[in-house]
């Protein structure tokens, strides 16, 4: 997150261009592109996972003793 603001920081305040940020920081040029079009970041949440198969399947499965 806080990279998001280093990002936006050299390019509207310093300057420079998304290849020198990309070249300099690391992420590849569209992620800068990203971070750049975004004003804030935003944090994606995670689907519910569904339950294994075997959890349901299971108990007929397994024998009866």
């Amino acid at each position: 997150m806080e990279q998001v603001h280093v990002i936006q920081h050299k390019h509207f305040a310093e300057g420079q261009s998304v290849r020198q940020i990309a070249r300099e920081m690391g992420p590849n040029r569209r992620t800068v592109r990203k971070y750049l079009r975004e004003p804030e970041p935003r944090r994606e949440e995670a689907a519910d996972r569904r339950q294994p198969v075997l959890s349901v399947v299971g108990p007929r499965l397994r024998p009866p003793v």
